[in-house]
């Protein structure tokens, strides 16, 4: 009896991946970009006003930076040269 073995990751899996890694990537550049220049506004509004929470939409950027990143990663560790 032969077994029936099913490669780690098909090819459509791994250009898919490929795929959402670039998208992830630029996305990545895209919400850094806007980071440095929400935060330089901060900065400059704290040191006008005093400290100052940072602006709820900066918070949510760098969550969302966080998380694209994690998803990068594990997409990294699941297809190494993605």
């Amino acid at each position: 009896m032969t077994a029936n073995v099913i490669p780690v990751s098909r090819r459509s899996e791994r250009v898919q991946a490929q795929l959402f890694a670039k998208l992830l990537r630029r996305d990545i550049e895209t919400m850094k970009r806007k980071v440095v220049k929400a935060e330089s506004a901060w900065q400059k509004r704290c040191e006008s006003e005093g400290y100052v929470e940072p602006p709820t939409r900066l918070v949510i950027v760098r969550e969302r930076l966080t998380e694209a990143r994690r998803m990068l990663s594990a997409l990294n560790a699941r297809y190494p040269r993605t």
